[in-house]
Parts: structure tokens; sequence; C-alpha cells
């Protein structure tokens, strides 16, 4: 459907970056059947806010705007998760490590162009204008001029609790509406929070699918399956583990929500149109610099941050992604004290389908071919948002007894070998886990937070060396800063306030 749009903007508390950052959303004037019909906004103005016969209009922009920014927040964290390496000044810092997210600039828009990556800015506008409409609906608007009043609530209480999520896993002070500080704990908070009245709106119009096949997965799953799972790793995040088991048992094996895709720009998996070649663009490769050759690195480029009371070891445990294999006892890891991926190489291993490459080169012009990630085949391929995989290893953390077969559970869904050799100490099933963690959720946005968990044993590089092919520096990013703005137009914070909020050894170190 060709839209005439009409763009509405009430102002927040503040302002970011020269726009209204909280209330920024997409009404079409003409109608707006689905999310597949929403284009985000450059430039608004007032009235259809106020028309409670607008409230799914602006659901769906709401949702438009979350799902943008996740597109670009999982391939931003694949930088954190060791993924990329930068080899000719491919877009944007991700694979730097940097301290701070970017920006979406003057245009306002999320994925504008293809040198954009930002995922915050279209995440807090998608996250505040869900509070101002749930508001709206609850305070201002009578309950009979909004049709499917329940389920729209339901989903606007969602979708802030999937952005708060994503804000609290990853940010080490998080602010909202110029408001305070928060921890990352009391940002989880928050996002449980509207998880917990999602369910209760859900409680009273019952369960429901959401729209382009987000809750795709069968008539008996929908809204509600996706709440639990969303609320269930909230909660085990939070350390609530019988609070997460209980909203974990509530999830179906085989359920995924989805972030929904399409093949055009603001709709487009950012993770698979930045991974492959295209006019303009630089691609960054995949990261053999960290674990393949011990002498790449520059000198005292393993040195401190700590690694379990030392330095650490050259190669780096748990990096590499290319020819990952699975040994036939079921190995991913070596047996040494300090592990490091089974690959292909490996007597017997087999190829770990989970974490496919190809090789191509990188630049318009270039010759030389570099391996790059496989796992989306096209700009239109759905991305997961929480997925009943990253639950089951979830249980296997809170339940180291069943972890073995939790794992053999995933392992039976993409037919490779089992675990067979017997994981008995708690740092062998804790390694199991993390190795699993990060190839089964691989590009999916969600193995930093595991690195975040174990920065014992997982690596960030702490504003310490460089990439070896091209000497771009690494930065200071473990958790990350709000950006600058955040901190200067909010009359209660400043610079000084970056980087203070979380634990010593998840803060990041912020460079200028």
């Amino acid at each position: 459907m060709n839209l005439k749009q009409m763009h509405a903007r009430a102002q927040s508390t503040y302002r970011v970056r020269g726009f209204a950052l909280g209330l920024a959303i997409l009404v079409g004037a003409v109608g707006c059947d689905s999310l597949l019909d929403v284009e985000l906004p450059s430039s608004v103005s007032g009235e259809a806010l106020d028309d409670p016969g607008t409230a799914q209009l602006q659901l769906n922009a709401i949702m438009g705007q979350i799902e943008c920014g996740l597109s670009a927040y999982q391939y931003h964290a694949a930088g954190y998760e060791d993924v990329f390496e930068m080899i000719a000044g491919a877009y944007g810092n991700y694979s730097q490590y940097a301290e701070a997210p970017g920006s979406l600039g003057e245009d306002e828009q999320c994925d504008p162009d293809i040198s954009n990556f930002d995922w915050y800015d279209p995440m807090q506008i998608g996250r505040a204008s869900a509070n101002q409409l749930y508001d709206r609906i609850q305070n201002v608007w009578t309950p009979e001029s909004v049709t499917n009043r329940e389920q729209i609530l339901a989903q606007t209480a969602l979708y802030s609790a999937v952005a708060l999520e994503t804000f609290g896993g990853v940010f080490c002070e998080m602010t909202v509406d110029g408001g305070p500080l928060m921890t990352p704990d009391e940002t989880l908070a928050a996002a449980e929070q509207w998880a917990t009245t999602a369910l209760e709106h859900i409680g009273a119009t019952g369960d429901f699918e959401l729209a382009n096949g987000i809750t795709g997965f069968d008539d008996e799953a929908g809204i509600e399956e996706f709440a639990h799972a969303l609320r269930g790793r909230i909660r085990w995040a939070r350390g609530n583990y019988a609070g997460a088991s209980a909203d974990i048992a509530m999830v179906p094996e085989g359920f995924t929500a989805w972030i929904s895709r399409e093949g055009r720009p603001e709709r487009r998996n950012k993770v698979y149109f930045f991974s492959n070649p295209g006019s303009g663009r630089v691609l960054p490769a995949l990261n053999t610099t960290f674990w393949s050759d011990p002498d790449a690195g520059f000198p005292g480029f393993f040195d401190p941050p700590a690694y379990a009371g030392g330095d650490w070891p050259n190669p780096i445990p748990f990096t590499g992604y290319l020819d990952l294999g699975i040994a036939p006892n079921g190995r991913a890891l070596t047996a040494e004290a300090t592990p490091y991926p089974v690959t292909t190489a490996a007597t017997g291993a087999v190829a770990d389908n989970r974490v496919p490459i190809r090789f191509q080169t990188v630049a318009a012009g270039g010759t030389v071919l570099y391996p790059v990630p496989n796992k989306y085949r096209s700009e239109g391929d759905d991305m997961p948002l929480v997925s009943w995989r990253e639950l089951e290893l979830i249980m296997a953390e809170i339940e180291p007894a069943s972890a073995v077969g939790r794992v053999n559970n995933l392992r039976a869904l993409h037919g490779l070998p089992q675990v067979t050799y017997g994981p008995a100490t708690e740092n062998e099933i804790e390694n199991m886990i993390i190795e699993e963690r990060r190839r089964e959720l691989w590009l999916e946005g969600r193995y930093w937070v595991t690195k975040l968990q174990h920065t014992d044993k997982l690596w960030f590089p702490r504003d310490f060396g460089n990439w070896n092919i091209s000497g771009i520096p690494l930065n200071g990013g473990v958790r990350i800063a709000m950006p600058e703005s955040e901190y200067i137009l909010n009359e209660s914070l400043d610079l000084s306030d970056r980087g203070t909020m979380c634990d010593a050894s998840q803060a990041p170190i912020i460079i200028g």
C-alpha cells in the first residue's frame, strides 16, 4: 500500500541531538494495516496522536521503530562478540568495541542509508512513544473509543519491556525521559514490570498472535509465550532463578519471537546488509586476529586486563568463528586448562553448521578473499528476538545437573554430535554452556550479555591494541555509556557520570 503519511510528535522532557527524543512516531493518514506498511518518521506535526482511532497505527509505528533498532543492534553487538575485524574503514565503530553507540543524525530516521547503523535512538523513540500511547489509552481516551484496547495495551507494554531489557543488558547506566540515572538492574527491573503489565493485559483479553509472523510458531502460541519468554530472560539476568524458571516453563519447545524484516531500507536485516557486498559498502571480515595466529597481535596485545589472576593467554580463549567443529564425543572446547574452540582440523570433528561462513572480497575492486558471516541469506530474513533455544541454555545454567541433556537437545536439533565426554566440574559445565551460547546464538545479539557475565573468562580489549590488518585502534567498550548528549542535555547529569553505575569489571573505559 502506498501511504500518504502524517508525522506526529509531542515534546518529551528534553531534547537529544536536536530532535524530540521520546515521541517521534508515524501515523498513516490513509491507513496502515501492518508493519509492512510502516515507514519511519523524518519530520512530524501534531494532531493525529490525540485521535484514539489511530491507536493501532501508532502501535505499528512503535513496533517498527523498535524492530529497526533491534536489527541494527544485533549487527552492532557482533563487534563486542569478537565476530568482526576492521579491514579497511568499514562503516561504523561496531567492531572497535566503542564505549558508546552511534547517532541517527539530523534526518532522524532509522536506517536511512547505507552508512547508518544506529540502534539506540530508534529504540528510545519507540520506548518513549509506547509509554505515551499506553498513558493515553489508559488515562485519556475512553475504553469504548479504542478498538482492541487490551491487545494494544499488551503489545505497547511488551515492546517497552523489549527496549528496556536491551538497554539494561549492555549499558552501564541508563536514563529515560530526562530522569535520574538507573543501574543496569534498575533498568531491567523496569523492563520486568512492563513485561508483567503486558501479561496482565493478555490475561484480560486472552492469548493472540502478533502481526507479520512475529510469534509465528503454531496456533497454540502467541504473545503470552513471547511475554513469558522475555520476562524469564529478564529475571534470569537479575538473578531471580525461581521466577525465570517459572516463566520459561510456560514457553513451548520450538518457540521463537521474531524481529520481522523486509527487503528494503528501515525494514531490512542489517546483519545481512552489512555482511554482503553492495554499492558503496566496505564490509567487515570475520575476526581471525585474536585466536588463529599467536604472532598476529601487537606487542603486549594480550596483556592486562587480568585473566583469572594473570595475563591473557595467547591466543585468547573462547574466540574464533572460522572452521568451528565438534569432536565425535561432543567436545566443542579443547580439554586443556585454558580451553580453545575445537575446529574441523581436529580428528573426526564435524563442522558446526550453526556458524556458517563464506569467502569474498570486502571492498569494491578488492581481490583478496576474506571470511564473512553467512547466517542470513537475504535482507528480508527475520531475526530471533527471544527463542526457546536461549531459554534452554538459561535453564542449563540454572540447573547444572540438566546441562548436558539440554545442550544435547539443541545438538539434536542441528544434527550435531551429542555430548558424551562427561563434563563434571562446575568449571567444565560453565565452559560448555558459554561455548554453546557463543555458537547457538551467533549473530543474535545475545553473546555480548554472556561476555559481560563472565569477564574473568571472556575478553574485551579495554582501550588496548589495534586491528592487525588495518591498524584501527580498539576502544574501551565493555558495557557502554549512553551518547554524550544524554549527559549534557539532562540537567541532573554531566559527562563525568559516564560509566559510573555498573560493576568495575563491566565498566567502559571512556576515551576523551
